[in-house]
C-alpha cells in the first residue's frame, strides 16, 4: 500500500484530512510554533486512543506530520534521478536485458514528472499520481524480477571483468 493510499484511507475512515490532524495536534499541544514537539510514542498513543487509528495508519499520519508533502516530493526527485541512472547503467551493461534499463528509466521519468508537477501544479499532480504508479511499478519490478528469477549473465560478467583486468595490467 502506498503512502498516499494510507492517507486516503485515514481520511475515508475519520472524515479528516491530513491537514486537519495537524490542527488537532496543535490544539492538543503536540505542536508548537508549527513543529512537532511530542515524542513518537505520544503521537502514536494520541492517534490510536483519541482518533481510533490502527498502528500502521497512525505511523503513516505521524510521518505526514513530521515530513510535509514537499519533503516527500523532493525526495522523489532524487529517487527519480536514481531510477534514471540505474536504467542507463542497466541498458549499457548488457548483464540484464536492455528492456529492463528502458523500463527503469521510464519509471524514473514518471517519478520526476509527478514531483515537478506537484511543485508547479499540486492539484494536477494529485490526479496524475495514480497514472504514475503503474509505469513506476513496472519499471522497478522489471529490475527486481529478472534479478530474482534469471540472475546476472555470469559468463558475460567474467568476460567483462577479465577484459578489465587485462586492460589494467
Amino acid at each position: 500500500m502506498t503512502f498516499k493510499a494510507y492517507l486516503d484511507n485515514i481520511q475515508a475512515k475519520t472524515g479528516k484530512s491530513p491537514e486537519d490532524f495537524f490542527v488537532l495536534a496543535n490544539k492538543k499541544g503536540l505542536v508548537k510554533n508549527g513543529k512537532i514537539v511530542a515524542k513518537h510514542s505520544e503521537l502514536l498513543a494520541w492517534l490510536k486512543s483519541d482518533i481510533g487509528l490502527g498502528h500502521g495508519h497512525a505511523n503513516a499520519m505521524i510521518l505526514y506530520l513530521r515530513i510535509p508533502p514537499e519533503g516527500f516530493n523532493l525526495a522523489l526527485v532524487f529517487f527519480g534521478f536514481y531510477c534514471l541512472s540505474i536504467g542507463y547503467l542497466v541498458f549499457r551493461s548488457t548483464f540484464l536485458p536492455r528492456i529492463v534499463g528502458v523500463l527503469m528509466a521510464i519509471g524514473g521519468l514518471c517519478y520526476l514528472t509527478n514531483s515537478f508537477a506537484y511543485f508547479l501544479a499540486p492539484g494536477f499532480a494529485a490526479s496524475l499520481f495514480p497514472c504514475i504508479q503503474v509505469p513506476s511499478l513496472i519499471g522497478e519490478g522489471s529490475l527486481t524480477l529478472p534479478l530474482i528469477v534469471i540472475g546476472v549473465n555470469v559468463q558475460r560478467w567474467k568476460e567483462r571483468t577479465s577484459a578489465a583486468d587485462d586492460w589494467r595490467s
